[in-house]
């Protein structure tokens, strides 16, 4: 009888930073996540590059770069939880005394890692040299009943799906 395949699901995952600022692994309870894409930018799309006899036409597709999206996070804030936030302020100046960064020391490994049923690893994407680029939280409103979210955004050098 066939093994029935597990099917993973979009809402059990986290996100995984290590190296950099962030020292030691650090995974992350996230509440939201896109812009896990990535574009292969073709040249010469579809255009001829040639006749043959019978005029019949030769077309070719070249892949001429490959562009990433930036990631987007949101994650409810917690006391803990405050990795991103000190990623950021690590790969950045402060606003009043300018100067210079180290973020080339502080680029990031990082990862969205879906889990199994079981609570398994069943898949594992990994970022390449991630820094943070936008840091942002949620309007406050003395009204509203949402929680207090930050999100930010991440820039990176590719994603690799490694299992």
């Amino acid at each position: 009888m066939a093994q029935t395949p597990e099917y993973l699901t979009y809402s059990r995952f986290f996100f995984e930073l290590s190296d950099g600022a962030t020292g030691n692994s650090q995974q992350l309870k996230i509440q939201k996540l896109s812009g896990l894409n990535v574009t292969l930018e073709v040249a010469g799309e579809g255009e001829s590059i040639g006749l043959q006899k019978g005029l019949k036409s030769d077309t070719q597709f070249t892949i001429a770069s490959t562009s990433f999206e930036n990631l987007s996070l949101e994650f409810v804030t917690t006391v803990e939880n405050d990795v991103l936030e000190l990623w950021y302020k690590a790969c950045h100046p402060t606003s009043f005394a300018g100067g210079g960064t180290d973020w080339k020391n502080n680029r990031s490994t990082a990862s969205v890692v879906f889990l199994n049923q079981d609570g398994s690893e069943g898949a594992r994407y990994n970022i390449i040299d991630a820094i943070p680029t936008t840091y942002s939280t949620t309007s406050l409103a003395s009204d509203s009943t949402d929680m207090f979210k930050e999100s930010v955004e991440v820039h990176h050098a590719g994603i690799h799906r490694v299992k």
